[in-house]
């Protein structure tokens, strides 16, 4: 009865691809909702201002990683995407139910991929293709937020973060993360780049329209300890590490 009601939410959330939309990945699509004018959201890792929305999709059964078997007090997920014309961002509120944080310093960011994070990929004008190698992040990128020890956000991608740390950064992006011993909230709102290079100067901003679909995935890990392997939810799970092909996509709605 519980897969039932999950695949019922998913199906909700996912919609026909429409004629003449560009892009290469062939996953899913979900929907991302327009902030409501008069509605602001203040990214500090406090999700009481997403009240207005409902989740994307709510429930790690969705798509499984690694295995099925995981009891709803150790891992669970609600993910909330909207978007701004207004400040040109992108907006994700993602709440995670875990009852043991893994994580690692800040210096050891590279790595986090093993552990307990929000993993968000994008190929905003849905160009696809492998977005390693010589590509460098340009096209597509892979970003990661989490928790370190310390317990101060850390907002990343993997890639060459050293010449494209400066999007990281405000006035580029926001980002926050709380964790209760309980639920992790994560927070973000980022400018998404048809082209990011160097610089601002070196890069191509992508302006969010309504209409757009863009190459865009989800991937939430828990570990609870060092002896076994990861566990979470991802939202198509073909490997999108080198390829925006193989990413789920998303729809900017009114």
């Amino acid at each position: 009865m519980r897969l039932l009601k999950h695949l019922v939410l998913m199906t909700v959330a996912v919609v026909a691809l429409p004629v003449g939309v560009d892009g290469k990945a062939t996953g899913p699509i979900y929907l991302a909702r327009r902030i409501p004018e008069g509605t602001e959201i203040k990214v500090d890792g406090d999700l009481s201002d997403w009240q207005w929305l409902a989740p994307v999709f709510s429930t790690s059964d969705e798509f499984p990683f690694a295995r099925w078997d995981v009891p709803e007090e150790d891992f669970g997920v609600e993910v909330k995407v909207a978007w701004s014309p207004e400040t040109n961002m992108l907006y994700h509120a993602v709440k995670v139910t875990d009852d043991k944080l893994l994580t690692l310093p800040r210096e050891q960011a590279q790595k986090m991929w093993r552990y307990d994070l929000l993993e968000l990929f994008i190929d905003a004008d849905g160009s696809g293709g492998n977005y390693r190698g010589e590509n460098n992040s340009a096209q597509a990128q892979q970003y990661f937020l989490y928790l370190p020890p310390d317990r101060s956000a850390c907002f990343g991608l993997f890639g060459p973060q050293e010449k494209l740390g400066w999007s990281l950064k405000a006035p580029y992006a926001k980002y926050a993360a709380r964790y209760d011993g309980k639920t992790i909230c994560y927070e973000l709102a980022q400018n998404v780049w048809d082209f990011l290079g160097d610089s601002p100067q070196q890069s191509r901003l992508h302006n969010l329209k309504a209409g757009q679909v863009m190459g865009w995935k989800i991937t939430v890990k828990d570990r609870d300890n060092e002896k076994e392997a990861p566990i979470g939810c991802t939202l198509r799970p073909s490997d999108a590490w080198e390829n925006a092909d193989n990413f789920a996509r998303l729809m900017l709605t009114p």
